[in-house]
């Protein structure tokens, strides 16, 4: 009986030993690798309004979302990943995950002029990529064309 109580606590201790540094590694795998939701808000830096309709990516990755109304995301993300922020007139911003749970993000406004953009149905493109036609509408015109009505 002796012999056995030994050759049981033997063998715990190497189990103990070796389970361990196995434990840990598994531990931190989970901590530095496991995707976690990622929640925050974009603003504008100048004026803190927030910005709704901003591309938030996973930097690497086609993973990615839009922010609401409210300038509001939520996307999955590991520790290591950035974040990469982007909207039309704002410069893109890259932001370090970490083990933050929660990201505010201030754009700031880019000098880059505008008036050479043009908006397709995919994306957008300079006025000078684009093949084919291109219309520009003045919505001042639009208000006073009569429009009868359908019932």
């Amino acid at each position: 009986m002796a012999k056995t109580n030994l050759l049981h606590r033997k063998v715990l201790l190497h189990a103990i030993r070796l389970g361990t540094p196995v434990a840990c590694f598994l531990l931190l795998s989970v901590l530095c690798y496991g995707q976690k939701k990622i929640t925050g808000q974009v603003t504008d830096f100048d004026t803190g309004q927030p910005l709704g309709s901003v591309t938030v990516g996973i930097k690497g990755s086609s993973q990615g979302t839009l922010t609401n109304e409210k300038g509001e995301f939520s996307v999955s993300a590991k520790p290591v990943d950035s974040l990469v922020v982007s909207f039309v007139g704002y410069q893109k911003k890259t932001v370090a995950v970490g083990n933050r749970g929660r990201i505010v993000v201030k754009l700031q406004g880019s000098n880059q002029r505008l008036d050479q953009l043009v908006v397709v149905g995919y994306g957008t493109q300079m006025k000078k990529d684009v093949t084919g036609a291109v219309q520009t509408i003045d919505v001042g015109k639009l208000r006073d064309i009569p429009v009868s009505q359908v019932t």
